[in-house]
């Protein structure tokens, strides 16, 4: 939830029709997709229920 949380706080403005966009460009540059049992490992993921 870092990146989630990094994103969250960065300035933003209205552009067009279109509110909330950021100022600056936000570039995501890797995505790491696990398996469920591997995010439960890691803390990051909840149980299934």
């Amino acid at each position: 939830m870092d990146v989630v949380d990094a994103i969250r706080v960065v300035p933003t403005t209205t552009k067009g029709p279109y509110g909330d966009v950021p100022v600056e460009p936000v570039v995501i540059e890797k995505v790491t997709v696990l398996e469920h049992d591997k995010a439960m490992e890691l803390g990051l993921a909840e149980a299934d229920g």
